[in-house]
């Protein structure tokens, strides 16, 4: 994002615009989000034994977030209530 801000980069990808929003966010950068076609791809995530309180508050919040495909929706929210400290990141 300091590369976007600086002009060095014209542009960066991100896999999804929630994603993008965040770091922006954090760093401080106004950007334009421009929708590109991507394929679908499957998510996973793996615990290490022992994590099964960590393994279920994931899944509780993943089942919330990926409900009727509103992941978008859910980080958007999310970000919308981030309270960024002075200098960004």
């Amino acid at each position: 994002m300091k590369l976007l801000a600086s002009g060095r980069l014209d542009a960066v990808y991100f896999s999804s615009s929630a994603t993008a929003l965040y770091f922006a966010k954090w760093a401080c950068v106004p950007v334009r989000i421009l929708a590109l076609p991507t394929p679908h791809i499957k998510l996973y995530a793996a615990f290490a034994l022992g994590q099964e309180s960590l393994r279920d508050r994931y899944n509780a919040i993943a089942r919330r977030a990926f409900a009727e495909h509103n992941f978008d929706t859910f980080m958007k929210e999310y970000i919308r209530q981030i309270k960024i400290p002075a200098g960004g990141l």
